[in-house]
């Protein structure tokens, strides 16, 4: 559920998944240009996994995006995929 637009999802293995009772589809957008991706930093704040993570956000800060988010959640991320809003997820 995601409380500031007040949607929830929902799903069956081999049923769909659903918004608020509404079949959800993924992106048909193959262009990176008009393409936004989701990124989730998690909790580790390691050497190894920070440096990790600033490689990713420069590549996709630098890349051919029309947008990078951060949702704060990566059930949301997962959410926000499955119902076409974004591309994909890193």
């Amino acid at each position: 559920f995601n409380p500031i637009t007040m949607e929830m999802y929902d799903g069956v293995k081999g049923g769909g998944a659903f918004v608020n009772g509404r079949p959800l589809r993924v992106s048909e957008v193959d262009e990176p240009e008009r393409a936004g991706v989701i990124m989730e930093f998690g909790s580790d704040r390691s050497e190894g996994k920070v440096r990790k993570l600033v490689e990713h956000v420069e590549k996709a800060l630098q890349g051919n995006f029309q947008c990078v988010r951060a949702f704060g959640a990566c059930s949301l991320n997962m959410c926000n995929v499955a119902a076409g809003k974004v591309r994909g997820s890193r």
